[in-house]
């Protein structure tokens, strides 16, 4: 009897351990790309010239439809300037973009894979451009600069 109610026991802790160990498995996508909303995010590229740093060059998609492309660079005086070039208004519907005005369009797709943001932007030859999304030293800058160019 002693017996029956071990092997019992013994088969009911196996039962749960492999069904608990089973659920453990990794569902983890993080290495798949992911399409997320460009709504409300900063990116940037540095722009460099013979392997010197220049600037960088700014990405911003505010929450009202509008994309900002300007500069973030430090100048003469020691301080950080950030300065728009272009803003366009921008719509997203799924992975696809679109972004102009009345004398300039530009459409695409785009991909969010962490903090990269690939744009694969249409017409006249595909043109890919990789963003790094704006965190640590380079959002604090950009958070700190002078506004405007001097």
């Amino acid at each position: 009897m002693i017996m029956k109610k071990l092997n019992l026991w013994l088969f009911l802790s196996l039962f749960v351990a492999a069904f608990t160990l089973s659920a453990c498995g990794s569902d983890d996508d993080d290495d798949k790309p992911t399409t997320a909303t460009l709504v409300g995010t900063k990116w940037y590229e540095e722009q460099t010239m013979d392997g010197h740093f220049l600037n960088y060059v700014t990405y911003i998609f505010d929450n009202n439809g509008q994309v900002s492309f300007g500069n973030l660079q430090e100048m003469n005086d020691g301080k950080w300037h950030k300065w728009t070039r272009h803003t366009y208004s921008y719509k997203v519907n799924g992975n696809s973009f679109s972004w102009g005005n009345e004398e300039y369009t530009t459409s695409g797709t785009y991909v969010i894979e962490g903090d990269v943001l690939k744009l694969t932007r249409n017409g006249g030859g595909t043109n890919i451009i990789q963003l790094k999304r704006m965190t640590g030293a380079v959002l604090n800058k950009y958070n700190n600069a002078v506004e405007g160019y001097n």
